[in-house]
């Protein structure tokens, strides 16, 4: 099995913090965000990691070096979103992989319990109330049937994680996924809307796993570094 981590973003709503260091290697209970999720991988025995990086590369690369972790660039990372940083990835993906953003700090248990189960792609969802601005998920008779941002609020069951596993079963079709994308030129997109077109053609099984109050956050506002730090 593979890992591909996302970490090529600015996050300048971090700013002042992410002006010096990328959002992946602020600090958590005194350790790098990233390196709970290489503790993570390590664990489960996945030792071909790649990285995708923009801002801050080599920082990133530096960092990380001696990790026998491959690094894939996205020289457009100002412009682009997480499909565009996947898409550069794409030709070294050749297996079942874990997909992760690099600034969710996450429970090992939600790892665990992801990896445990069988699907042809499994989705962590914390099931909760939702906001505008979460990546939110519809469930009908315990099947995801939509995952979007502009999902309406009273028909969110919840909130996707931000990581998930991907079977080599669908790796070909999520390629040409990406690659139509791309050759639209729309590169503003986010890998959830992949996800979106395979639960539209119904040939994979797209399951989900509960957090059942398992701590994880999205870093993107101090205010989210904050609540980690005192919650995780």
């Amino acid at each position: 099995m593979q890992a591909v981590i996302l970490s090529a973003g600015e996050g300048k709503r971090l700013r002042p913090l992410s002006a010096k260091v990328p959002k992946c290697f602020l600090k958590i209970k005194g350790k790098p965000i990233i390196e709970y999720q290489l503790e993570y991988l390590r664990k489960e025995g996945i030792k071909d990691i790649i990285i995708v990086v923009g801002y801050k590369a080599k920082f990133i690369k530096r960092k990380l070096q001696n990790r026998s972790i491959k690094f894939v660039l996205n020289p457009f990372y100002k412009k682009t979103n997480v499909l565009t940083s996947l898409w550069f990835a794409k030709d070294k993906l050749k297996n079942s992989f874990v997909f992760m953003h690099a600034d969710t700090i996450f429970e090992e248990g939600i790892f665990r319990k992801m990896m445990a189960k069988r699907a042809d792609i499994v989705l962590p969802v914390d099931l909760k109330e939702c906001n505008e601005e979460d990546m939110k998920v519809m469930i009908e008779k315990e099947k995801i049937k939509k995952i979007s941002k502009e999902i309406p609020l009273n028909k969110a069951a919840g909130e996707f994680v931000g990581i998930a596993k991907v079977s080599k079963r669908v790796l070909p079709r999520l390629k040409l996924i990406l690659d139509e994308f791309m050759y639209r030129g729309e590169f503003n997109h986010f890998f959830e809307e992949a996800i979106q077109k395979m639960l539209d053609e119904r040939k994979y099984k797209i399951d989900y796993i509960q957090t059942n109050g398992m701590f994880w956050n999205e870093i993107d506002f101090y205010e989210d570094l904050c609540w980690a730090r005192k919650h995780f």
